[in-house]
């Protein structure tokens, strides 16, 4: 390639990452961080840098999903998302962990659009993932906001006391 032109994808990486503003991310605990992808969406990032057991794994991601839940009931700056989202190696190595355990639905026919632009993202962004996992392709789940309360929300946790 000549100097100083660049590929398609070299530009809209470029401009993925100049959109990808910190303060869109944030952490809800060690495992599970959020991004606010538009009005409608916010994507949760399941992400484990040390080697955690599967269970201390679904612990922890359902006490960060808990937390959302209730920043999604209380907060106005949420009142309109309407889809809760997953991108993570996570969501490829431990699809039991994502569907069954909590509830999420895998994206295996790219239904959404935009997760293909996610998983772009996701792969020049490397740097929270373990090493060991670098090289696994991502997956993209998604679940209501309806569901995702029914599931996380307060009302669930008033069920199960």
């Amino acid at each position: 390639m000549p100097e100083g032109k660049t590929s398609f994808l070299d530009r809209t990486m470029e401009r993925l990452m100049e959109e990808d503003e910190p303060k869109k991310w944030f952490d809800l605990n060690e495992v599970v961080s959020c991004r606010v992808e538009d009005d409608n969406e916010i994507s949760i990032h399941l992400e484990s840098k040390q080697e955690k057991p599967l269970v201390n794994l679904k612990s922890l991601a359902r006490s960060g999903l808990e937390k959302l839940a209730e920043m999604l009931e209380k907060e106005d700056r949420f009142k309109k998302i309407k889809l809760v989202t997953a991108t993570s190696w996570v969501v490829t190595e431990h699809p039991d962990l994502i569907t069954k355990a909590l509830g999420f639905t895998i994206d295996n026919e790219n239904k959404f659009i935009n997760s293909s632009v996610r998983k772009i993202r996701y792969k020049y962004k490397k740097k929270n993932i373990p090493l060991n996992k670098i090289f696994i392709k991502p997956g993209f789940a998604f679940m209501s906001r309806e569901e995702f309360l029914d599931r996380f929300g307060s009302k669930n946790k008033k069920k199960n006391i």
